[in-house]
């Protein structure tokens, strides 16, 4: 029977081991699988609120930049009202002139006339020829009840974007409007010199969809259009006030990770994105963490349940050995026995 007793032992202190580590190793990964999920979402969540900040800061500097021009065409329109009074076309002339020589982002001002054409312009990118002379402007001058008219994003012979804006002679605007032609190279300056981190940058799109400014100037050359992503296009259409974000596959061929802004005054779009693989890295560290966690809970845990299963079976072992020496005939053995001290209660005498 003693072999059985020992076997038996053995048994039960395996069992305890097993079920005390097993308790404990699914303790340890129930707790990590409870933080983990909420984890990796703040991973995502905080390159998201990062972009989106990074985002807000590049569409305030465009914003600045095209209330700019818009108060730099309207000043240039009440200076043209006041000499067309008098019809000087040599102080005409003067304005314009000025007007260049103060706003290098112009490349062309002019007086237009929706029934007559054109009273006046200068260029400074091209010889004013009869046909420059009888052709429209490419803005819809209509009044639409806003100071300055945006019209469509346009490219020249070199590929450069071009958008011409018109600002009305007079409030409510008549038929007569001051036409500025802006080129949008200024754009790119901004774009590329943005310090977005772990391979970000921004770009921005117009109306249509088409590439007006990036880090690369060279993707703006090849005249790239964007309207096949979706992305873009809820970025066009939606203008939610906190911003669209997506994951796309850019036209590097990289999966990316984006929010855009939408431009209400002139209905384009501002986007800052950055490779998918820098979240991707966020929740590999994440993830590697957790395991590393794990383990080290495995095997505390296997410590702590081998040794709780061999405190529980010691006085069964102690008993087991006692037994086999009284069977052998030492009948002077004592097997010890280790408890807890009576509690001894106030007031309670010795006897």
């Amino acid at each position: 029977m003693t072999p059985a007793i020992g076997f038996r032992l053995g048994t039960l202190r395996r069992r305890l081991f097993v079920m005390l580590a097993v308790t404990s190793v699914v303790t340890v990964v129930g707790v990590n699988l409870v933080w983990l999920p909420g984890a990796l979402h703040d991973v995502s969540s905080a390159r998201s609120e990062l972009q989106l900040v990074a985002v807000r800061g590049v569409r305030d500097q465009i914003e600045l930049f095209l209330a700019d021009k818009e108060d730099a065409l309207t000043a240039a329109a009440r200076q043209f009202r006041a000499v067309l009074l008098g019809a000087d076309l040599e102080r005409m002339a003067r304005v314009g002139q000025r007007f260049l020589q103060r706003e290098l982002a112009f490349e062309e001002i002019g007086v237009f006339d929706v029934r007559g054409g054109w009273r006046y312009r200068l260029s400074r990118r091209e010889v004013m020829t009869s046909e420059s002379v009888t052709a429209r402007p490419p803005v819809e001058l209509v009044a639409n009840g806003a100071d300055v008219i945006w019209g469509p994003v346009v490219t020249n012979d070199t590929s450069e974007p071009w958008v011409t804006l018109a600002a009305p002679l007079s409030s409510p605007a008549g038929q007569t409007f001051v036409v500025g032609l802006l080129n949008l190279k200024v754009l790119w300056s901004l774009t590329s010199e943005l310090q977005l981190g772990q391979g970000g940058r921004a770009y921005i799109v117009d109306g249509r969809g088409g590439l007006i400014a990036a880090d690369d100037a060279s993707l703006v050359l090849k005249r790239l259009s964007f309207t096949d992503r979706s992305f873009v296009k809820r970025l066009l259409e939606d203008g939610r006030p906190n911003g669209v974000s997506g994951l796309y596959k850019n036209e590097r061929g990289i999966e990316a990770m984006a929010t855009g802004l939408r431009l209400d005054r002139v209905g384009w779009g501002v986007v800052v994105e950055h490779p998918r693989a820098v979240v991707a890295q966020a929740v590999e560290r994440k993830l590697l963490f957790f395991a590393v966690l794990t383990l080290a809970g495995i095997l505390v845990s296997a410590a702590i349940g081998r040794f709780l299963s061999r405190r529980v079976t010691r006085p069964l072992e102690r008993l087991r050995l006692g037994v086999q020496r009284f069977g052998r005939g030492e009948l002077d053995h004592r097997v010890p026995i280790a408890s807890a001290r009576p509690r001894s209660w106030p007031g309670s005498r010795a006897r």
